[in-house]
């Protein structure tokens, strides 16, 4: 073919010989078929056609349309065989003789993408979508980037803008809900989800927790435990009803499935937050029940019992996990729970297992135990119908006494440990004992206007 004045006949057979190797992925060949139509579009070899009119009204040839096309399609197959240098030189005459393309630019970010180039990436898509704002599928890998760079808002209003373009595409909505769950914007993520008929139950529950809707995501929760569970499994959070949490398949054991761990998990943070120790207890009894069940849910629901005064299922969840990885939190939870049972040799072999590393998990368990076990007593005995408030906060205002009256006979000179003590006494009623503290404290330290501030509301009070 005569390459300086080409017969546009001959062009368009060319280009139907790409487009059908490119259909049957024929990537090769595709590639070799455009050669001479890239070559000819770098050279700016006219075709023997009439001119066209741009929309502008002037003059222009139609080896506008035909070099183009050809030049991004061959850039395309470049990109899919890998050959990068290859897409770097067609990149290149195509921005030397037209300019910067957006579908180009799109190309060039997601070379930079496999290369790992990030911040380069990024860089070429905000040019794409300057030159091409209308187009959705720029602006939202635009979004992936500036999120994977950690500019989620950047990223959130890339995300906005491409709905806003393509509102039924419902691929963009769930990048728009993903994006504002990762930026604490969850009332967006619900707008975003809401035109969605059947939306992802996990991040519906996320984004509903986010909202402080946590009896909602609790329900939402559930439906993704159901989804994944062997039928005819079925779960409840009512306490009557304590069908087993199905996380494993009982021909295979544990099921490695993240998405429903995650939404146990989670769903057990929720019941935590609510306050439900029907529904945990439920859940606890039904994971006693089940032979098979996931290490970190027990632990955690191990957790969730010491939390709540209950020793003797935290010991009986967590003797389920004493190998593996969550074999630490294990042999915490087990201590503690034993001591509170009154069982100090297996308190003491529990506490023996734990390395070095693991005795702040020891110490955090210990002090939420202590502290669950306090409420329990309180509320339980017969002061607590009188003034529950006082009678949980009064053993622990006392240790607070104690410990401050400590640390003032090691550090006397120090005025804010004096002031502070006076507080909890005067929480506790014993206003002459809290008036002598503030005294010293103030002696010490004339100008601490707290303290004087708290004599005169003792004063008041009196």
């Amino acid at each position: 073919m005569n390459f300086e004045r080409p017969d546009r006949t001959a062009v368009a057979r060319l280009l139907r010989e790409a487009r059908l190797n490119w259909r049957l992925t024929r990537l090769g060949e595709t590639l070799a078929a455009l050669e001479p139509l890239v070559q000819m579009a770098r050279d700016a070899t006219e075709l023997t056609a009439n001119p066209v009119l741009d929309p502008g009204g002037q003059t222009r040839s139609a080896r506008q349309t035909w070099a183009r096309g050809a030049v991004r399609l061959a850039a395309h197959a470049a990109y899919l065989l890998g050959e990068g240098d290859r897409l770097n030189d067609i990149l290149d005459q195509a921005a030397a003789r037209w300019g910067e393309d957006p579908t180009l630019l799109q190309l060039a970010a997601r070379q930079a993408i496999d290369q790992g180039l990030t911040e380069q990436a990024a860089e070429f898509a905000r040019r794409a979508a300057m030159l091409a704002p209308r187009r959705p599928r720029i602006l939202q890998l635009l979004a992936r980037l500036e999120a994977r760079l950690g500019r989620l808002e950047d990223a959130l209003e890339a995300a906005r803008t491409a709905t806003r373009l393509r509102p039924r595409r419902a691929a963009l909505r769930l990048e728009l809900a993903h994006l504002a769950l990762a930026a604490g914007r969850h009332d967006l993520g619900l707008a975003a989800l809401g035109a969605l008929i059947d939306p992802p139950h996990l991040l519906h529950a996320r984004l509903l927790a986010g909202c402080g809707r946590w009896r909602e995501a609790v329900e939402m929760y559930d439906r993704v435990i159901d989804e994944h569970a062997p039928l005819p499994a079925s779960v409840s959070i009512s306490p009557a009803d304590s069908t087993p949490l199905s996380l494993c398949d009982g021909s295979r054991g544990v099921r490695h499935d993240r998405e429903l761990l995650d939404a146990a998990l989670e769903r057990i943070d929720l019941l935590e937050r609510l306050g439900d120790r029907d529904a945990l207890t439920a859940l606890a009894d039904a994971e006693l029940a089940d032979p098979f069940r996931s290490p970190a849910v027990l632990v955690r629901l191990a957790e969730a019992m010491l939390n709540f005064g209950q020793a003797r299922r935290c010991l009986a969840l967590a003797r389920r996990c004493r190998r593996g990885a969550e074999s630490a939190a294990a042999f915490a939870f087990m201590s503690v729970a034993a001591n509170l049972l009154g069982r100090a040799m297996l308190a003491e072999r529990c506490r023996r297992r734990l390395r070095l590393q693991d005795r702040a998990l020891l110490a955090r368990a210990w002090r939420r135990g202590m502290m669950a076990a306090i409420i329990s007593d309180q509320t339980s005995c017969r002061r607590a119908g009188a003034d529950p408030t006082q009678s949980i906060l009064e053993p622990l205002l006392s240790r607070a006494v104690e410990v401050l009256s400590q640390a003032g006979e090691q550090t006397p000179g120090y005025a804010d440990l004096h002031y502070h003590r006076a507080n909890c006494l005067a929480a506790l009623g014993r206003t002459d004992e809290a008036g002598a503290a503030l005294d010293t404290a103030l002696t010490i330290n004339p100008n601490y206007a707290d303290a004087a501030r708290l004599v005169e509301t003792l004063r008041t009070a009196a």
